[in-house]
């Protein structure tokens, strides 16, 4: 009998949310006439639909990696994804499903205590990275600054000794969006 050819050796496959967009990333150690990729994408799990093509190397011995940025996702659903790997003679053979879906951008802000004192613990649940947190004064004059506060896995605590009571603006610059709130210094 002869020997079947794998044409494509798929090392991995994964899908992940990459903030606006679902990333897919895969990566492949041999190629004998690999023409390409499709890209499928399904809601249920079951149905899939065409909705990419990256181009294969061909012939390569060599690991090769290989991306695709589906930027058509809706927040909160979960997308499954599968790649349907093509010969030039048409043959075909399919991925395993990889799932993933983004958050939605539904950002909280929380500021106790509000009327403040000396400190204040400020937590944003929705959003990934760091923030820059600014205090503005009723006149809108900038009074006070805090840059690259980590504000996503436990409330920062800011010092606002020293700062005069009254009514005040805080704004949150996140990566996602902006947020402002009103906060009373006693």
């Amino acid at each position: 009998e002869p020997a079947i050819v794998i044409p494509v050796t798929l090392l991995s496959f994964d899908a992940r949310d990459n903030g606006k967009n679902i990333l897919l990333n895969w990566s492949t150690s041999t190629e004998i006439n690999n023409k390409g990729f499709v890209v499928e994408r399904s809601i249920d799990g079951y149905r899939f639909e065409k909705i990419g093509w990256v181009d294969g190397k061909l012939n390569s011995s060599q690991i090769s990696n290989y991306l695709y940025t589906d930027h058509f996702v809706q927040p909160n659903i979960v997308y499954h994804y599968r790649l349907r790997q093509t010969d030039i003679d048409n043959r075909e053979k399919l991925s395993e499903i990889k799932k993933a879906k983004i958050k939605g951008s539904d950002i909280e802000l929380s500021i106790s205590p509000n009327p403040a004192k000396d400190q204040l613990r400020l937590f944003v649940s929705g959003t990934s990275g760091l923030s820059d947190i600014n205090l503005f004064n009723t006149q809108g004059q900038l009074i006070r600054s805090w840059k690259n506060i980590n504000t996503v896995s436990a409330p920062a605590l800011l010092d606002i000794r020293n700062i005069a009571t009254g009514m005040y603006l805080i704004q949150v610059l996140m990566p996602e969006s902006t947020r402002i709130s009103k906060l009373i210094i006693d």
